[in-house]
């Protein structure tokens, strides 16, 4: 049996599933990519967002990869959203870190707000952040 390629036959659209964190400076960096692909493909694709939880407890959250990890984490993300901004090139403001210190545990509460305000919905959750964001 022989297959032909038909274009008709393909679907109308591509959905794109985007695992992100509010707090995650690598979600944030891919959101002017994301913003091409939506202005260049219209209603060829679309987006499901899915957020990830990226930090459940700070206290005991490290990563060895970005020397981030143990008494110093504030500082230590702080530096890396430095880093990783002077790389993808999106604004980051790393003082939330040293504003927050002592208060903030949690990259979960955000999710959640992100998924109560629609998270699901049309925008990023990186736009949505923008958005709820003082």
């Amino acid at each position: 049996m022989t297959h032909s390629y038909d274009p008709l036959d393909t679907p109308s659209q591509v959905k794109i599933t985007i695992f992100t964190d509010p707090y995650c400076t690598w979600c944030w960096g891919s959101e002017p990519a994301l913003g091409k692909i939506r202005e260049t493909y219209h209603d060829q694709v679309s987006f499901q967002n899915v957020m990830g939880g990226l930090v459940k407890d700070l206290a005991q959250f490290h990563d060895p990869a970005n020397n981030i990890g143990g008494d110093q984490v504030f500082e230590q993300v702080a530096a890396h959203w430095k880093d990783a901004s002077s790389r993808h090139r999106m604004p980051v403001d790393e003082r939330v870190f040293f504003d927050t210190k002592g208060t903030y545990r949690s990259t979960h509460p955000a999710c959640s707000s992100i998924g109560a305000i629609g998270g699901s919905a049309a925008g990023s959750p990186a736009s949505m952040t923008k958005r709820t964001t003082p």
